[in-house]
C-alpha cells in the first residue's frame, strides 16, 4: 500500500529530474499558478503522505539526480520521512491543539534544527494548519488519490512488523551481558549483550540509544527527540503489541512515539502492564548543539538517563491514580527470627524502617500494602520469601545483589555517599542493624532509578510500627483482616468512615483508624472536635476543602526540585487556600483541638508569606513559558540578560521601522510563523518591486513573509542571548525553590492541620449519618483504677448496630465488666461472630474519637486487639488449619496483657472434638486465671458453656432464636442464657441443603446424641463433679505442669497440645 502512494509521484510523465527541473522559477512574486506555487503544493504534499507511508526506497530514489539544490534537498527529505507518531494519540482533550509543527521531527542524528541558513525565495512556506492528535486518521492531502486511506496504511505497515524483522542478537541468539541464554542459570533478563561488530555500525543517535537499553532490557526506554518521546526496536514491537500504538520504522529498526505531553500517560500504561519506564531526556538545545560542531563533538544531540519509573518508585503525584500511598518494600534477612525491613513511599519521601520476626512480616505486609518488593538475592530467608509472595501474590519483586549495599556495617556509607551527607542523621542513629541493611538496599534501587539523592534530601524516616508505642492501640495482621478494617470492599470500617475530600486526608484518616489513641486526654480532644463540627455552621468545610489538590505530594516534589512551575505556582495556589481556609474558621471554633490547629492570626501570617513570593513571579508569563520568570530586581544576573534581549528587540524594531520607509507601507509589522520569529509581513501589492535582499518565509493569498540579512543576523544574536537567558532561569528556579523549601517546617504545619481537620470533618459526617438513623452517642472513658471499673477493662455499650452491616443492624449491648469472660453458644449462622467483631470495633471507632451508633458508652482504653476467628491453612508455609489456628492463639496468649481485648472464634475445631474441647478449655484457663482480660469465646462446645458456668467471671450467653412448627428462627440478639444445641442440620436447610438431606442427617444426630447420653447437657453436672476427682485426671495435669514447668510460651504450647494428644486417649471416660 505504502509503494502505491509513492507510484503516484513515480508514474508521473515527467522523470524526477524533469519534475524537479519544473519547479525552478527565479521569480520571488510569481502568483500562486505559477510553478513556484505547484513545486510547495507537491511538497507540502509529500509531507503529508511521507508521514503515514512505509518508507521504500526502491520505490522512490533520487539519487540519480545529477546535482541537488536546496530545494531538491528538501523535495528528497520530504519524500523519505516516515513519521506516524501523530496517530499514536492520548487520551487527553488537553492534547487537542498541537501544531503540526510538533508532530514533525528530524530523522537524522541531529534532532532539532540548528540556526537555519539563508534560503532562497522560493523556499516553500510551512503550514501552519492545526491538527488535533485525538484523532487517528491523518488528513488526506487534497492533492491525494481520493481513493487512498492513510490510517489504514499506518495501520497495514505496523502490522507487518515483527520479530524477524529484528537482528538475530535479539532473537534467536539473545543473550545477557554475560553472555548467558534465556535458558542458563543465573541469567540476567535486565541486559542483553550487543556484539561489538554490532556496535561498530551505531550511528551517534544508536548508540545513545542502546547503552541505556543494554542495561535496562527490561525497561521500555522512552528517549525523548524534540516533541515526541520514542521507542525503537523490541520496545517499539511491545508497544504496537501491548499498547495498540502505530509503528513504523527508522531505517530498518522498528519505531513508536508519543507526543511530550502524553509521556505520563503512556507510560503508567506500561508499568501497569508489568515494565518498568526509562526515561530520556534531551540535555541540550539547538543553539548548544550547534555550537559544538567543529570541535570533534558527537553529532547527536546530548541526552541522558533522568529516572527510571516502576510502581514502587513513582514520585510524580500526577501519574499516580491512587490517593493512598505506593510503598516499595526492601527486605533483608539475618535469620528466621529476624529481618529488616524497608518502607518508602516514593510520592512523599517518607520511609518506614524496622526489624520484624515471621508473624511482625505478615502484619507488615497487610498494613502497608507494597506495590513492589526487593530483597537481597543473598540474604533472604525461604520461610520470608514465602509470606512475601503469599500476602503480596502478582506484586513485582525483585532479587538485588550488591554486598556493599545490603551489608549491615557497609551500608550507611553507601546511603551517605549516594544522599551526600557529612554525619548520619540522628532519626537514624538508633535504627535497628538489620534495617539499616534494608535501607542500603533500598537506597541502592532508588539510585539506579535516579531518584534516591532527592528523596534522602527530605530525610524522612519513622519507625516501622508506630502502633508499637505507648500511643496508640496495636492492631496486628488478624485483627485488620478478620476486623475488615481496611481493604477495597465499601463495607469495610476504612471506606465507612471515609468522607474526606483532600488526599492527603484520606491518608491521614487510614493511619488514625490502624493506630488509635491510647490517651484519654486526646481522644476526648478530639470527641470535642468531632462535636462540634457536627454543627450546622460547618456543613460546608468539606465543601471548600474539596479544591485543595494533593499538597503533601505536591510539596515533597517541590522540594526536591523536581516540579514543574505550572506545579509551584499550583503549590502555592493550594498553600494560599489552606491559609484562605484557616482564616475563615479561626476564631470561631471553640474546642481545645480545632483552636489549636488554626490560632488566631495564622491564616492571614501564612497567606502574606506567599504573597510575598508570589510578587516576585511573573505568573502568567512563567506558567505560559513553562520556566521560573522572577521580577526584576530578584536576581541581578537574569535583569541583565533580559536587558539584553530587549536591546536586540530593540534593533529589531528599528530595522522594521527602516523596512516601512523603505517599502513605503506603515501596516507593515512583525510575524512568528512557529519557529521562525520576526517575519515581516507585506501586503501583495507592496511586493512587486522589491529588492533581492528579501527572503521569502511563508505567504497567503494577501500577504507575503520576508526576512533580511540584517534581521537574520539580530535573530541569531538573539537565539545565542536567549539561550544563556533560559540556562539562568533554569537556575533561578533551584536557587527560588531552594529559598521556599528553607520554610518546609511551615508548609509541612499547613499540611498536617489540613488533614487533621478534614479527619475530623469525615468522623463528624459520618457522626451526622448514624444519628439520622436514630441513635448516636459520645463514648465515656474511665481509667482502669476508677470506681467504675474497679481495676478491671471494662465495655458497656447499650443497643449498639454495627456500623459495617448492610442493611438496618439489629442493635446489641455489650457489657463486659466484673465477668470480664464473655462465653457465648448458640446456633450455626446466629451471629455470635458478627457481635464479636461489633465489640472490636466498637473499640476501634471511640479510641480513635468517633461518636458511636449507639444510645450510650463507657469503657476503658484498651492496648491491644487479637483476634482468632476464621479457619484457613498456610500451604506456602507447610502449616495446617490447626497448625495456623494454635500458633496464632499462642501467639495473642504471649502477647496479651490485661489491657488486651480478645476474642477466640471456635478454638479447637481444627482437630478431633474431644483434643478441641481439652485445648479450648485450658485456654479459657489461662485467660482467667492469668492474663485476667476482656475475652469474647465463641464455640459450639456446649459443654465448655457448662463447664465454666460456676467461674463469677464467666458470663454464658447465647444468640436468641426460636423453634416453630419445627423451623427455627434467629434473631441475631444476644441473651443470658446457654444454647442446648447448635441446631446445625437446621441451619443447613435454612442455607439451601435439600430438606431430605438434612431431616436424615437430624435423625443421625439424635441417634448418636441417644447412643453417648454421657455428653448430655442433663449429665455435665455429675461428671464434672466426678472428673475432678478422678486420679488419671490430677496424674494428667500434674505431668502437664512438669512438661511445661507452668510457663506458657509458644514452645511449650505445641509440647503440651502433642502430649495431650497422646494422653488424653488413656483416660476411662467410661
Amino acid at each position: 500500500m505504502g509503494s502505491c502512494l509513492l507510484c503516484t509521484f513515480r508514474n508521473c510523465k515527467m522523470s524526477q529530474r524533469s519534475l524537479f527541473s519544473y519547479f525552478t522559477a527565479k521569480n520571488p512574486t510569481t502568483p500562486a499558478s505559477s510553478p513556484v506555487m505547484k513545486k510547495q503544493t507537491a511538497i507540502r504534499s509529500l509531507k503529508k503522505i511521507s508521514s503515514k507511508a512505509k518508507d521504500s526506497s526502491s520505490d522512490f530514489e533520487l539519487e540519480n539526480t545529477e546535482s541537488e539544490s536546496e530545494d531538491e534537498k528538501e523535495f528528497k527529505k520530504v519524500a523519505s520521512e516516515e513519521k506516524i507518531m501523530k496517530l499514536n494519540k492520548p487520551s487527553s482533550s488537553e492534547y487537542e491543539s498541537e501544531s503540526e509543527q510538533n508532530f514533525i521531527d528530524d530523522d537524522s542524528d541531529e534532532e532539532q534544527k540548528t540556526p537555519s541558513k539563508s534560503r532562497t525565495r522560493t523556499k516553500p512556506a510551512k503550514s501552519t494548519k492545526s491538527r488535533s492528535i485525538k484523532t487517528t486518521k491523518a488528513a488526506v492531502p487534497f492533492d491525494a488519490p481520493p481513493e487512498v486511506n492513510h490510517a489504514q496504511i499506518a495501520r497495514e505497515a505496523s502490522a507487518s512488523v515483527s520479530e524477524e524483522d529484528l537482528p538475530d542478537w535479539l532473537t534467536t541468539k539473545l543473550r545477557d551481558k554475560n553472555k548467558k541464554r534465556p535458558d542458563e542459570e543465573g541469567y540476567d533478563p535486565s541486559t542483553v549483550y550487543i556484539p561489538e561488530t554490532v556496535k561498530e555500525t551505531f550511528t551517534p543517535f544508536q548508540k545513545q540509544f542502546w547503552d541505556i537499553k543494554e542495561n535496562n532490557f527490561d525497561a521500555i526506554v522512552m528517549i525523548r527527540k524534540g516533541k515526541f518521546y520514542e521507542m525503537f526496536s523490541v520496545d517499539a514491537i511491545f508497544a504496537r503489541d501491548v499498547l495498540k500504538l502505530h509503528l513504523t520504522y527508522r531505517g530498518k529498526e522498528p519505531m513508536c512515539g508519543v507526543p511530550e505531553k502524553a509521556f505520563s500517560e503512556w507510560a503508567i500504561k506500561i508499568i501497569n502492564a508489568g515494565k518498568r519506564v526509562c526515561k530520556v531526556e534531551q540535555m541540550e538545545t539547538a543553539i548548544d548543539q550547534a555550537n559544538r560542531k567543529g570541535k570533534g563533538a558527537e553529532k547527536a544531540i546530548q541526552r541522558k538517563l533522568v529516572q527510571v519509573y516502576s510502581l514502587g518508585t513513582i514520585d510524580d503525584f500526577e501519574m499516580l491514580e491512587s490517593s493512598q500511598p505506593s510503598y516499595l518494600l526492601s527486605i533483608r534477612s539475618s535469620s528466621r527470627q529476624t529481618a529488616g525491613v524497608c518502607l518508602v513511599d516514593c510520592s512523599t519521601g517518607t520511609f518506614h524502617l524496622g526489624a520484624v520476626n515471621e508473624d511482625d512480616l505478615a502484619d507488615t505486609l497487610i498494613r502497608f500494602e507494597p506495590v513492589e518488593v526487593i530483597y537481597s538475592a543473598n540474604n533472604i530467608s525461604p520461610e520470608h520469601l514465602a509470606i512475601i509472595k503469599h500476602y503480596c501474590g502478582n506484586v513485582a519483586t525483585r532479587a538485588k545483589t550488591g554486598s556493599e549495599t545490603w551489608d549491615s556495617t557497609l551500608a550507611m556509607n553507601t546511603i551517605l555517599k549516594i544522599a551526600k551527607w557529612d554525619n548520619v542523621p540522628d532519626s537514624l542513629e538508633n535504627v535497628h542493624q538489620d534495617a539499616i541493611a534494608a535501607l542500603g538496599g533500598c537506597v541502592a534501587y532508588l539510585n539506579e532509578h535516579k531518584i534516591a539523592e532527592s528523596l534522602l534530601s527530605l530525610k524522612r524516616f519513622k519507625t516501622l510500627d508506630e502502633a508499637g508505642s505507648s500511643s496508640f492501640l496495636s492492631l496486628d495482621s488478624s485483627a485488620l483482616t478478620n476486623l475488615q478494617i481496611i481493604g477495597k470492599d465499601p463495607h469495610c470500617l476504612i471506606n465507612i468512615l471515609d468522607h474526606c475530600t483532600t488526599p492527603f486526608g484520606r491518608r491521614r484518616l487510614r493511619f488514625w483508624i490502624m493506630h488509635p489513641l491510647r490517651s484519654i486526654n486526646q481522644i476526648e480532644e478530639r470527641q470535642k472536635a468531632v462535636e462540634e463540627l457536627m454543627k450546622p455552621d460547618f456543613n460546608t468545610l468539606s465543601k471548600e476543602l474539596k479544591t485543595i489538590p494533593d499538597l503533601e505530594r505536591m510539596l515533597s516534589r517541590v522540594y526536591s526540585n523536581k516540579c514543574s512551575v505550572k506545579v509551584f505556582i499550583d503549590c502555592l495556589g493550594a498553600l494560599k487556600k489552606c491559609c484562605q481556609f484557616f482564616t475563615k474558621i479561626e476564631g470561631t471554633v471553640k474546642s481545645p483541638l480545632l483552636a489549636n490547629v488554626v490560632p488566631p492570626g495564622k491564616g492571614k501570617s501564612l497567606a502574606k508569606q506567599i504573597d510575598d513570593i508570589l510578587a516576585e513571579l511573573e505568573v502568567e508569563k512563567s506558567i505560559q513559558s513553562n520556566e521560573f520568570i522572577v521580577k526584576k530586581g530578584v536576581f541581578k544576573d537574569i535583569d541583565d540578560i533580559d536587558e539584553e534581549v530587549s536591546s536586540i528587540e530593540d534593533d529589531l524594531n528599528d530595522i522594521l521601522r527602516d523596512i516601512k520607509r523603505e517599502v513605503g507601507c506603515k501596516d507593515l509589522s512583525y510575524v512568528n510563523m512557529q519557529s521562525e520569529k520576526f517575519q515581516v509581513q507585506i501586503p501583495v501589492k507592496y511586493c512587486s518591486d522589491l529588492p533581492d535582499k528579501y527572503i521569502l518565509m511563508s505567504q497567503t493569498k494577501s500577504v507575503r513573509r520576508y526576512h533580511t540579512p540584517e534581521i537574520k543576523e539580530k535573530l541569531k544574536q538573539l537565539d545565542i542571548v536567549e539561550n544563556e537567558r533560559q540556562k539562568l532561569r533554569s537556575g533561578s528556579q533551584k536557587r527560588f525553590i531552594d529559598e521556599f523549601a528553607k520554610n518546609s517546617p511551615i508548609w509541612d504545619s499547613i499540611v498536617d492541620a489540613i488533614a487533621d481537620i478534614d479527619c475530623l470533618i469525615s468522623l463528624a459526617m459520618t457522626s451526622i449519618r448514624w444519628r439520622a438513623s436514630g441513635v448516636l452517642c459520645k463514648p465515656i472513658f474511665v481509667q482502669k483504677d476508677s470506681p467504675e471499673a474497679h481495676g478491671q477493662a471494662i465495655l458497656q455499650v447499650e443497643k449498639m448496630n454495627h456500623p459495617c452491616i448492610i442493611g438496618t443492624p439489629i442493635p446489641n449491648d455489650i457489657d463486659i465488666h466484673d465477668r470480664f469472660v464473655l462465653l457465648i453458644t448458640g446456633p450455626n449462622a446466629s451471629g455470635k461472630s458478627t457481635y464479636a467483631r461489633m465489640c472490636c470495633v466498637s473499640i476501634i471507632l471511640a479510641q480513635i474519637g468517633c461518636m458511636l451508633p449507639a444510645v450510650s458508652a463507657k469503657m476503658t482504653c484498651y492496648d491491644q486487639i487479637f483476634t482468632r476467628i476464621g479457619a484457613s491453612d498456610r500451604i506456602f508455609n507447610g502449616q495446617s488449619t490447626f497448625a495456623v489456628e494454635s500458633s496464632e492463639t499462642a501467639r495473642l496468649m504471649k502477647h496479651a496483657t490485661s489491657d488486651s481485648f480478645v476474642v477466640l472464634d471456635e478454638l479447637g475445631r481444627g482437630t478431633s472434638t474431644l483434643d478441641g474441647i481439652a485445648i479450648a478449655s485450658s485456654v479459657l484457663d489461662f485467660f482467667i486465671n492469668k492474663v485476667k482480660c476482656p475475652l469474647v469465646f465463641c464455640t459450639h462446645y456446649h459443654v465448655l458453656a457448662e463447664e465454666f458456668e460456676q467461674f463469677p467471671m464467666v458470663r454464658n450467653a447465647s444468640m436468641k432464636y426460636e423453634i416453630s412448627n419445627g423451623n427455627l428462627t434467629l434473631a441475631y440478639t444476644l441473651i443470658d442464657k446457654m444454647c442446648p444445641s447448635s441446631f446445625g442440620c437446621r441451619v443447613a436447610k435454612i442455607c439451601g441443603l435439600p430438606a431430605d438431606l438434612t431431616e436424615e442427617a437430624q435423625k443421625v444426630a439424635d441417634d448418636f446424641e441417644d447412643r453417648h447420653a454421657a455428653l448430655r447437657t442433663s449429665g455435665i453436672d455429675v461428671k464434672v463433679e466426678t472428673i475432678e476427682e478422678r486420679r488419671d485426671i490430677i496424674d494428667l495435669k500434674k505431668a502437664i505442669d512438669d512438661l511445661t514447668g507452668g510457663v506458657v510460651n509458644e514452645q511449650n504450647f505445641y509440647k503440651f497440645m502433642d502430649f495431650l494428644s497422646k494422653e488424653l486417649p488413656k483416660i476411662n471416660v467410661e
